[in-house]
């Protein structure tokens, strides 16, 4: 399922750790300063410390309640730790700060997504397509959903609709993700992809 909720970033793990020193140094001084929390989270993230991330988020949201990037940060954290609910709760937080950031309207979708909870991701999907009706990864996730309800054709028609959104990208991924491994074996498969 589509967007990845972690961004690629192209700081090595030596810079990431430094950052993290400077931070921690700033949060000396400043202990109770949300813009370096958050980021502290986010490289920490980064660093594959998971838990340490949370904490950090958690603080950000306890000094900053009102902080919708806080909650998604503390969503993506709870997601890689396959806290699902948690997740959910946090990204609901979210959209609750800020209804139009598309962001915490998938973090929902993909944690409902992987506890296999396809109509309610399904439902988040289409708030999603009511802000950006042609947003390739919000179709391309309701194919996903629809592959793994066994709804093939409609998977079908939402992976051709994301393709003729010009993301391409999609093409090859299609070909791979296990997500749509039932559409693979369909006969409409290659036309779409092709």
């Amino acid at each position: 399922m589509s967007p990845d909720l972690v961004p690629s970033d192209p700081l090595s793990k030596t810079e990431l750790t430094e950052l993290l020193t400077e931070l921690d140094q700033t949060l000396v001084a400043l202990p109770e300063d949300p813009d370096a929390l958050q980021q502290r989270s986010r490289v920490l993230l980064k660093l594959h410390r998971e838990q340490e991330a949370l904490d950090s988020a958690n603080r950000v949201t306890q000094l900053s309640p009102d902080r919708a990037k806080a909650w998604i940060l503390k969503g993506r954290i709870l997601l890689k730790m396959k806290r699902y609910e948690a997740a959910i709760a946090a990204f609901t937080r979210a959209s609750e700060l800020n209804a139009e950031d598309i962001s915490a309207w998938f973090g929902i979708s993909q944690a409902l997504f992987r506890s296999a909870q396809y109509e309610e991701a399904l439902k988040n999907l289409d708030r999603i397509l009511v802000l950006q009706p042609d947003n390739a990864d919000a179709l391309y996730s309701k194919a996903c959903c629809y592959a793994r309800q066994g709804n093939y054709l409609a998977g079908l028609d939402f992976l051709q609709r994301a393709l003729a959104t010009g993301a391409d990208r999609f093409r090859e991924v299609a070909r791979q993700d296990p997500d749509l491994a039932a559409l693979r074996t369909h006969p409409q498969f290659p036309a779409v992809v092709r």
